[in-house]
């Protein structure tokens, strides 16, 4: 009875993330159980609430709108170039390798060239020198076996996927195998010209409609990323518990899926940003800020897991005016950092939110001294305890990531630099 309403907080998150530890372990111990063959009384299962959103991801639109930009640029080359040579190279490459590019964004087109001219230089070799030479199945058949397994053994690594993927590919067309057999210089010289249009197309598609600069990318993707928080935080409404319409729920599980992806995609692409656009700190300044993302989303999920449960009014009268008053207080600030994040003044952004925080517990202890909450339940005031241990959990998660923010130079992030 003598802890603070924070302190209780702690305790009933404590307990909590214990729970979870003792259920984690049990799952452990339940499938060593069953590798040994041993029998098992499995814990009753926890319902979790859908988190699935039907609305499309935006990086997957941008990466569909590259794909299409880049086919249609080979397709109008082939229009208005009806002698551009080998056309049908232009179109079907160009097509192929941006789709693997979506699945591959931070792809750059000089990690690209390289491999394709060594598959070029290979696959010609073998369409100029051996092909003319073979007599039948059998030494066709050895070529292409040997081929193969040359490029597979040579890259074998997943770092080297990309090169397999193109000399596997590259040799198969190269080769020409097809009746009558005809094998030229001019054959491999026009494929090596279509694929110089190739790598133009895409590098335009990098840059339009939608940039895929590594250092665009990521301010794109920390913009996305507050506003996602600031919009879910809107949902967390004490005054306004229900779950909503069908598309209400479908965009707080959207922002939701935002914030535990994103951390991941900004971790790929700061391995990604050029050396130009980091600050003195370099990469692992960039990184650590990325952690403190992930760590403000873990503690955004945690309070987004109190939304539902139950809450006795008589608490939620007394605290709602301060809750509010942090909600927006907070809000603010992802959008803030959204837009201008080198303008945050970290010293008075802590002293806000332990102000914030303190006139909470301040008034949460009023009401135990007047006795207003007296006809709440143990259950109902444990709720209560766990979320305001959320909102202190994601007011320290903010701080760390503005603190992580100001080692960045934002403004070189910025430049246009091509």
């Amino acid at each position: 009875d003598q802890m603070s309403a924070f302190h209780r907080a702690a305790l009933s998150q404590t307990r909590s993330r214990l729970l979870e530890i003792e259920r984690a372990s049990y799952d452990l111990l339940i499938a060593i159980a069953d590798v040994r063959g041993l029998p098992t009384a499995p814990m009753p299962p926890v319902r979790k609430p859908r988190s699935s959103s039907g609305l499309p991801d935006p990086e997957r639109i941008a990466g569909t709108l590259r794909v299409v930009t880049c086919f249609w640029l080979a397709f109008l080359t082939y229009v208005y170039l009806p002698d551009v040579p080998s056309w049908v190279v232009l179109i079907a490459t160009t097509t192929a390798v941006s789709m693997l590019m979506m699945m591959a964004p931070t792809l750059r087109l000089r990690d690209l060239a390289k491999p394709a001219f060594i598959s070029i230089l290979f696959g010609g070799s073998v369409h100029i020198l051996i092909m003319p030479h073979l007599t039948g199945f059998g030494s066709l058949g050895a070529t292409i076996f040997a081929a193969t397994f040359a490029i597979c053994w040579i890259c074998h690594t997943p770092r080297q996927g990309m090169g397999r993927s193109l000399g596997l590919a590259f040799f198969a067309v190269l080769i020409q195998v097809e009746i009558p057999q005809e094998y030229s210089f001019t054959f491999v010289a026009n494929f090596s010209v279509a694929f110089l249009l190739v790598l133009g197309t895409l590098a335009i598609g990098a840059y339009f409609p939608i940039s895929f600069r590594p250092e665009r990318v990521f301010v794109r993707l920390i913009r996305r990323y507050f506003r996602s928080a600031a919009e879910l935080l809107e949902t967390l409404h004490l005054d306004k518990r229900r779950h909503g319409f069908w598309l209400e729920r479908q965009r707080r599980a959207y922002h939701a899926r935002q914030l535990a992806t994103l951390p991941g995609r900004l971790s790929m692409w700061t391995r990604a940003l050029p050396d130009a656009a980091l600050a003195a700190g370099g990469r692992a300044d960039v990184q650590e800020l990325v952690i403190s993302l992930s760590m403000l989303g873990d503690r955004m999920r945690d309070l987004m897991a109190m939304r539902d449960v139950e809450h006795a009014e008589s608490w939620v009268r007394e605290v709602l005016d301060e809750v509010r008053a942090w909600r927006l207080a907070v809000q603010g600030v992802f959008e803030q950092v959204a837009e201008v994040p080198e303008d945050l003044a970290l010293d008075d952004l802590r002293d806000r939110l332990s102000a914030r925080m303190d006139q909470i517990e301040a008034q949460i202890s009023g009401a135990i001294e007047r006795g207003s909450t007296i006809g709440a339940s143990a259950d109902e005031s444990e709720n209560l305890f766990r979320e305001l241990g959320g909102f202190r959990g994601v007011s320290e998660a903010l701080i760390s990531v503005v603190d992580r923010s100001k080692m960045l130079d934002w403004q070189r992030l910025r430049e246009a630099r091509f």
